[in-house]
């Protein structure tokens, strides 16, 4: 079965049940905002209404937005050891891109400009239970974790111009540059309780 919603700036939805009965089950949930796309109808008011120079247009596009998945796995070998699996990932994103295109008598160009801010994490863990009496309990965890961090922004323009005798120069010019960060780990424990006495 699952269930679902859907807001004003968000939607999120549930699933999870049997992938063999009394064995294996699964659960799966995930949401994204759309705040990107709902801004989408002022940026295009914004560029219709431009400046009185009709030789001049300018595209623009940008938001911002995030998503994020929660995953479960379990699975029943015996009474005595079951196995499960666990993931998350979430990732934010910021954007802003714009496009110029500019003529006049003697020259035409185009003016590109894109930029991002982004960040997110993943988790996963593989787990083991195992009871090889009604004393001992072992717990078995393999980890794995990630951040990354990136920040990045990028120029390229194109101008071409007519010389007076009837030549074209065309200049490409770009510019660059992002700067990433992110920790990565890997980990292992296992945990044994016994208890002598109930």
């Amino acid at each position: 079965h699952g269930e679902g919603s859907i807001g004003l700036i968000s939607s999120k939805l549930t699933l999870e049940g049997p992938i063999k009965k009394d064995k294996t089950s699964f659960l799966i949930s995930a949401r994204r905002t759309y705040i990107d796309i709902l801004a989408q109808p002022f940026i295009k008011m914004a560029q219709n209404n431009k400046g009185d120079n009709p030789n001049s247009s300018s595209t623009n596009s940008g938001g911002y937005y995030f998503y994020d998945v929660n995953g479960k796995i379990n699975h029943k070998f015996s009474d005595k050891d079951r196995l499960y699996f666990s993931h998350y990932m979430g990732r934010d994103r910021a954007f802003l891109d714009a496009i110029d295109n500019y003529s006049n008598d003697s020259s035409s160009g185009v003016d590109t400009t894109k930029s991002q801010l982004r960040w997110g994490n993943i988790i996963s863990a593989l787990r083991w239970n195992y009871m090889p009496t009604n004393k001992i309990f072992i717990n078995t965890t393999l980890r794995y974790s990630k951040y990354d961090f990136l920040i990045a922004f990028g120029n390229s323009s194109t101008q071409t111009t007519n010389t007076s005798n009837n030549t074209i120069n065309t200049v490409n010019q770009n510019f660059s540059y992002a700067y990433l960060s992110n920790i990565e780990d890997w980990s292992a424990k296992v945990d044994i309780d016994w208890m002598p006495n109930p």
